[in-house]
């Protein structure tokens, strides 16, 4: 959440200036957050292999 919360406020002040650099912006902490959302559910798969 705090990385979301820090992307969105960024994405605003961006958007201030032009719509290319608020685009830039929300789409890379769009990534980050995807990939973070990914990356736990692979290791929560994981765990729950192991201990099964």
């Amino acid at each position: 959440m705090k990385i979301a919360t820090k992307t969105n406020v960024r994405t605003t002040q961006a958007a201030r200036t032009s719509l290319p650099n608020a685009l830039k912006v929300s789409f890379g902490g769009g990534t980050v957050m995807g990939l973070g959302v990914a990356g736990l559910a692979v290791l929560g798969l994981t765990m729950f292999f192991i201990f099964f």
